[in-house]
């Protein structure tokens, strides 16, 4: 129901290994839009999106893939009082391309080059009128529109049989043109909260080692080097993991690392005036929120095509930017856009922890299942030092997939199938709403005292599917 789909794959000629696969999809709630049918809702997504990947392999120069993906969606939505039509819309494109190309030396090197281009786009309109239309006006409107384009390229050599070593760089050339205004009431005028057009860069590079110390343990080392040229910050962060296989069917692994994310770039300029009636970007030397990440894991196959694994880890954030000059909650951890119009500073901290269950029946005997289930916790600190769940911490969530095929018709050649699909998740934290307070300031107040105390609902999904497919010499009917 949600969306219409064609795809078209397959070789180039016989005797050549190259191939393509273009799929393309459009939303079958907007045909039906278009085509005069009153669809029931507040809104109704219209989206379309393709996809493309071209495999050229060559005998003297490597392989080389082409691939991209592009999408458009929007969604409108109104909402109606007594006095006024409040009507908002959300637009957002996107469109990645490129090309990789992989080469091998001999048996001991592969060098493996990607370029991409990407560009992301998004449009959020907020507009009030009365209900005869006379007056009007622009509560808030929104644009952002990021590029960048990649080169990455690492070299990975083997050694021997015990060591191997990889090198890796990759440049972004980073682009962005952001505009942010809103309709404050009380003053009656409206405010230029983000204005700023430009680019910078964002260096990296890493180098791993990989020992195999004896046949049953592995250790891999590294370090990973980040620039973000836009303040000048950078950071050097090692990275270990050790897996010792205790016999053919079952091993356990560990793994510490120290990761570092730079925020979404219209964080960073996010400007206020300044005592000289001048605009300053507040937040442009901010630097990496950081985490330090522990895991622990074991693996073991049951039988020959049942496997079990189960992990658990222990993620200790820091450096999280959180509110300057007030205390409250906020946090860049519960961004959900990365646009939050207030002066930051990297104090704020979290932790995640938890453990992974996966239980795998790999397809044989015409049937499969995956059973995958994760408990966790998720607390934060905004500037206040007040310890709160985060929006994300949803504490368990859970699948279930499974299907059986049967051969039927003549030579068995035809296939009939089951399958089945159950999902379970906790709901998500959020504050509440100050309900009196935002009518009488006509926008909407959430209580920071009680910031992501309240719990939604839990998520709960089944999906069940019959299928069968008709199988002849050049089509398969399903």
């Amino acid at each position: 129901m949600l969306g219409t789909d064609l795809a078209l794959e397959g070789p180039f000629k016989k005797g050549y290994q190259g191939s393509y696969l273009i799929n393309y999809r459009y939303s079958s709630l907007a045909l039906l839009q278009r085509a005069g049918l009153e669809i029931v809702g507040d809104a109704v997504p219209n989206f379309q999106d393709l996809s493309y990947n071209v495999f050229l392999p060559t005998k003297k120069y490597g392989n080389f893939s082409l691939f991209g993906i592009a999408g458009l969606s929007r969604i409108n939505q109104e909402f109606p009082t007594k006095t006024f039509i409040s009507k908002s819309t959300y637009k957002t494109t996107m469109a990645v391309g490129g090309i990789t190309h992989a080469y091998t030396i001999g048996d001991k090197a592969l060098i493996k080059t990607v370029v991409a281009y990407t560009s992301t786009s998004s449009n959020y309109n907020e507009k009030e009128h009365d209900t005869v239309e006379v007056f009007r006006r622009t509560l808030f409107d929104e644009n952002f529109n990021n590029t960048a384009f990649r080169t990455s390229s690492y070299l990975n050599y083997k050694i021997n049989a015990s060591h191997s070593i990889k090198f890796g760089v990759i440049h972004s050339l980073l682009g962005y043109n952001m505009d942010a205004n809103w309709y404050n009431r009380h003053e009656n005028l409206h405010e230029q909260l983000l204005q700023s057009k430009g680019n910078t860069a964002m260096f990296q590079s890493y180098v791993n080692w990989r020992n195999r110390i004896t046949d049953k343990i592995t250790l891999n080392t590294g370090l990973h080097y980040t620039k973000f040229l836009l303040n000048n910050k950078q950071t050097i962060e090692p990275r270990a993991g050790i897996k010792w296989a205790l016999d053919a069917r079952q091993n356990i692994s560990a793994g510490f690392g120290i990761h570092s994310r730079a925020e979404d770039p219209s964080f960073y300029m996010i400007q206020r005036l300044n005592n000289n009636d001048e605009y300053e970007q507040i937040n442009r030397d901010l630097d990496f929120s950081k985490a330090r990440h522990y895991v622990l894991g074991y693996e073991r196959l049951l039988t020959e095509n049942l496997n079990l694994k189960a992990e658990t880890y222990y993620q200790e954030l820091y450096n999280i930017p959180v509110s300057k000059f007030e205390k409250n909650a906020m946090s860049a951890i519960n961004l959900n856009n990365g646009f939050e119009g207030v002066a930051a500073v990297n104090e704020g901290t979290g932790t995640n922890y938890g453990i992974d269950l996966t239980l795998e029946k790999f397809f044989s005997k015409n049937y499969f299942f995956l059973v995958t289930s994760s408990f966790f916790n998720s607390k934060y600190k905004g500037s206040d030092g007040i310890e709160r769940n985060t929006t994300f911490n949803r504490q368990y969530a859970g699948n279930v997939l499974a299907g059986k095929e049967f051969s039927m018709g003549k030579d068995n050649k035809n296939v009939f199938s089951i399958s089945l699909r159950f999902v379970a998740a906790g709901g998500r934290y959020f504050s509440p709403i100050l309900l009196q307070k935002s009518i009488e300031a006509e926008r909407t107040i959430y209580d920071e005292e009680r910031a992501f105390s309240e719990k939604s609902k839990d998520y709960f999904r089944t999906d069940f599917q019959l299928s069968y497919t008709i199988n002849k010499k050049r089509t398969a009917s399903v």
